[in-house]
């Protein structure tokens, strides 16, 4: 459900950096269950293609996919450097400083690398967030716990500066809105909200549950308790919230431009 919600976000695209048309090896790390993968994969069978995850991969893939069980997180030691460098969507297991780092190193001059995440706390354009809602509240202790955790949930905001720091130039970041309910008047953020609450409210107690009693030592209890009003909240068409999603994306300098600076 969220490769559609990027799907939809991103008008079918599946990355916004300007990457030429032919990129000839491709790097994707934490491919989770491989979806963007494969739907890259089929769009550019001339693209070599490996997928780095934790977790075995996809047994049926397209003949230019190679899956790869490894650690991000460790030292990367591929033997050869890439054009494109993608990842999305793992905050909580990739440090991403690392991962920027690691990913300038093994790109080819010219090449780009660019990371997609959902970033929190929950954000409002117009009051309807209240600071002393169950949803601020809920959005806060998410940043708290996972702060612990060193793993901040608002890292995306950090993104290009880091980039920068690891020696990327050309650096962009766009921010998505995920509302989190169909309360937009616009046909595709209702569409793109429908589908977020769906998603949120399926995996909600779990990863709250995590984080809370886990990290911050509630009971399970007072977990379920505070969930009550942020499932009300985020069900309320006239709380108009989203998630900030953020496209970061950035060049590794051509060898000229790496020269002169």
């Amino acid at each position: 459900l969220q490769h559609l919600l990027f799907h939809l976000t991103l008008g079918g695209k599946l990355f916004c950096s300007p990457v030429h048309d032919k990129p000839k090896d491709v790097l994707h790390v934490a491919t989770g269950d491989g979806t963007w993968v494969l739907d890259f994969a089929y769009r550019n069978p001339a693209t070599s293609i490996i997928a780095r995850n934790l977790a075995q991969g996809t047994k049926k893939s397209p003949p230019n996919v190679v899956f790869e069980t490894d650690d991000a997180n460790k030292a990367w030691t591929y033997k050869q450097q890439f054009d494109f460098i993608h990842c999305r969507q793992q905050h909580r297991t990739l440090n991403e400083q690392t991962f920027f780092e690691q990913g300038w190193k093994f790109l080819h001059p010219g090449g780009w690398l660019e990371m997609q995440e959902l970033c929190n706390p929950l954000r409002s354009d117009d009051g309807t967030l209240t600071a002393d809602s169950a949803l601020s509240r809920w959005g806060q202790l998410l940043v708290e716990a996972s702060t612990k955790m060193d793993r901040p949930a608002d890292n995306p905001t950090r993104y290009a500066s880091w980039m920068q720091a690891a020696g990327f130039t050309n650096v962009e970041t766009i921010v998505y809105k995920w509302p989190t309910n169909p309360w937009s008047q616009d046909e595709r953020e209702k569409l793109k909200g429908l589908w977020n609450l769906y998603n949120v409210l399926e995996r909600l107690r779990e990863f709250t549950s995590m984080l809370l009693t886990k990290v911050l030592g509630w009971s399970q209890e007072d977990v379920d308790s505070l969930l009550v009003d942020v499932r009300t909240e985020l069900q309320d068409p006239n709380v108009h919230v989203y998630w900030p999603v953020y496209v970061v994306y950035g060049q590794k300098p051509l060898v000229e431009e790496a020269d002169q600076a």
